[in-house]
């Protein structure tokens, strides 16, 4: 997934499986009909992708500028396997730096969708919490599927979770029991989050460099 330029966003990893698995098995199809959504670091566009299919009216994929034709190749050829031709014209494909404001990306969203973004020896996890803040309102429902790798400078799931509650999002440990049941796996974690005030909803100068 690191190759030619392309960062991470050329592999849909096991946590992008996981989450996107897990949408299906809460909502099925036609289960986010009405619902906007966005998709966070979104490389291949897989994730935000199963939430078009599953009915969402306007699916918004962020990443990074080099990265962007890959969802949006995806998103084209995604319709064309279930067959739906309008699905991909419900998907916006476009380039976004947590920490941004995120107003011209239609924020808020009903859905934020988080999978494979924490990796602190890559990507700072400040800018990412602050574009959560960005892209979402107190009735947005937010899910984040965490793959832990060891790191000897900081825990991630102690750190991230340390930022999320002091920007003014709850916390919540999803057990395994609602993932899909074919797709767990040990050293994954599915979180949902929050947010308690609308106070900085969209707003912000730039002050991130990842998608």
């Amino acid at each position: 997934g690191e190759r030619k330029g392309l960062g991470t966003g050329s592999t849909v990893w096991d946590g992008g499986q996981i989450l996107l698995k897990f949408i299906e098995h809460k909502f099925g199809r036609g289960g986010l009909k009405g619902k906007s959504v966005v998709d966070l670091g979104s490389g291949t566009g897989a994730v935000g992708l199963v939430a078009a299919v599953l009915g969402a009216d306007r699916v918004t994929l962020t990443d990074q500028k080099q990265v962007l034709h890959l969802a949006t190749e995806n998103a084209l050829s995604c319709a064309k396997a279930v067959g739906d031709p309008e699905l991909h014209k419900r998907v916006k494909v476009a380039e976004y730096s947590w920490g941004e404001d995120a107003r011209h990306l239609g924020a808020p969203f009903d859905v934020v969708l988080v999978a494979d973004c924490i990796v602190p020896k890559l990507y700072p996890m400040a800018p990412l919490v602050d574009a959560l803040k960005r892209v979402s309102s107190s009735k947005s429902l937010i899910w984040i599927c965490y793959d832990h790798r060891c790191n000897s400078e900081v825990d991630p799931r102690v750190k991230f979770r340390e930022l999320c509650e002091e920007a003014g999002f709850s916390f919540k440990i999803i057990p395994r029991s609602e993932w899909h049941p074919d797709f767990v796996l040990e050293d994954c974690y599915m979180w949902e989050l929050k947010k308690l005030s609308d106070s900085e909803e969209g707003r912000g100068a730039p002050d991130g460099k990842s998608s």
